[in-house]
């Protein structure tokens, strides 16, 4: 195992104090971070995808780094099952890995040849289903990954998913590269678009919220950012961002004190957001310099610790 340490470089101000609110380094200066994932329960340990390089893991908030899984393929997606913290999916450039080991091994999943899987979904309903979503549409898994199968939309390039875990049976909201949003409540037997409202049909990303599930976010790819009410029958445009401000990325936080979900984003212009009450939007400091932000992740708990992965490095901000 590879041990990496950087030196963290704080932001000062003149009497040598830091700036409240200021993005932290984290190292992999000049490098591309394109995902991030927190521990649910320790907001020190985070794992990264860093661009032909492989699977970065922390235990220390970003202090020193260890190699997990070197490959040159692209990372895209990193989840951990809450409910079992040593199995972790990882989604790539040629196909799935999976490590029932904390990130100190993994081993491949088959899946059709040289697949790309953009990201992992895991149910928590009683179906306890896995979900991947690949360039060659759906996958599902009903044995913790040990087979998979085709979940429908198998002629569409699938960029991203959302999960409503609130019901019986989990409802499956998916993104795609260039025909909109689709939404299934039956593991993708069946499939419904669900693009009233969107301007724009080349999805980047979705959330679900958490503690209001009928409510979902939405990036595009060339522009907007939108919201939904209604679990995607409608979409309307949050109108905080422009064309140069796109590929808008999500996460989400539990805030204790009001029971109810913070919504964090962030854009290739390196801006970061916070949606709280649904529709109060806030700017969080000012965008780094000549930073493109890729991916973003929160600790679990408010107040929160964002990572933000950008095209020349990591960073995190404490709220």
């Amino acid at each position: 195992m590879t041990k990496i340490i950087f030196p963290i470089l704080f932001f000062l101000f003149f009497s040598g104090t830091t700036i409240a609110n200021e993005w932290i380094p984290l190292g992999f200066d000049g490098k591309s971070v394109y995902c991030i994932t927190v521990n649910p329960v320790d907001k020190n340990i985070v794992f990264v995808g860093i661009k032909e390089e492989g699977i970065y893991g922390t235990t220390n908030a970003g202090v020193t780094w260890d190699l997990l899984f070197k490959t040159q393929n692209t990372i895209n997606c990193i989840t951990i099952d809450r409910f079992n913290l040593n199995n972790i999916y990882v989604g790539y450039s040629d196909g799935m890995i999976i490590s029932n080991l904390g990130g100190n091994s993994f081993y491949k999943v088959v899946l059709e040849n040289k697949i790309n899987v953009n990201s992992i979904l895991l149910d928590e309903t009683p179906s306890k289903a896995i979900i991947i979503s690949t360039s060659r549409g759906l996958y599902k898994s009903f044995d913790n990954g040990n087979t998979f199968v085709k979940a429908g939309l198998n002629n569409l390039s699938i960029t991203c998913t959302a999960i409503d875990n609130s019901g019986d049976k989990a409802i499956i909201y998916a993104g795609t590269a260039n025909a909109g949003v689709f939404k299934s409540a039956n593991y993708g037997t069946s499939w419904a678009p669900i693009n009233i409202g969107l301007s724009n049909l080349k999805i980047y990303s979705l959330l679900c919220n958490m503690r209001k599930p009928t409510f979902l976010f939405l990036g595009t790819m060339e522009e907007n950012t939108y919201k939904s009410e209604n679990g995607g029958e409608s979409w309307v445009n949050l109108n905080i961002n422009n064309k140069l401000n796109q590929g808008y990325v999500f996460t989400q936080a539990i805030d204790n004190t009001n029971n109810n979900s913070v919504i964090f984003l962030t854009s290739l212009s390196g801006d970061v957001y916070k949606i709280t009450d649904v529709n109060t939007i806030e700017k969080l400091s000012d965008p780094l310099n000549n930073v493109y932000g890729t991916c973003i992740s929160v600790s679990n708990i408010i107040p929160s610790t964002l990572y933000l992965g950008t095209t020349t490095g990591l960073y995190k901000l404490e709220e």
